[in-house]
């Protein structure tokens, strides 16, 4: 009795999750403006679902860890996907609340603005590159 408990405890969290997080992606507006900008808008519900199978599909990845044997290439692509989520995300955040307006006000900014926010993309880059490279860092 203690493991069907645990099972649909387990089973019902995951759930719980899942579609909170594709509800907060959803609600920060990810969706939304990459459907806006890849002029798709009429693919709202397949756009959604995806990211929702995305989601439980990450999910059973991260609690069983198997072995997908995808090679270099592979590895790349994965890598190259897992990055313009993370930056998508990252920038839809940005956008949210605000900074970069926030900052060109602070700082008396009148110009130069995608040059900050190349600059801070370079340097988010480069930190990263340099954390994977060179494993003694951590």
């Amino acid at each position: 009795m203690g493991y069907v408990i645990c099972i649909l405890w387990g089973l019902s969290t995951g759930i719980i999750i899942s579609t909170g997080m594709v509800a907060f992606i959803t609600a920060i507006g990810i969706i939304p403006r990459l459907l806006q900008r890849a002029n798709i808008k009429t693919h709202f519900f397949a756009m959604g679902n995806a990211a929702l199978i995305g989601n439980i599909f990450g999910s059973i990845c991260i609690l069983y860890e198997p072995s997908i044997p995808i090679g270099y290439v592979g590895d790349v692509i994965y890598g190259i996907f897992i990055g313009i989520f993370v930056g998508t995300l990252a920038a839809a955040l940005t956008e949210i609340i605000g900074v970069f307006p926030v900052m060109k006000k602070r700082l008396c900014m009148k110009q130069g603005i995608r040059a900050f926010v190349l600059a801070f993309a370079i340097g988010k880059l480069a930190g990263a590159l340099y954390y994977w490279l060179y494993p003694s860092f951590i």
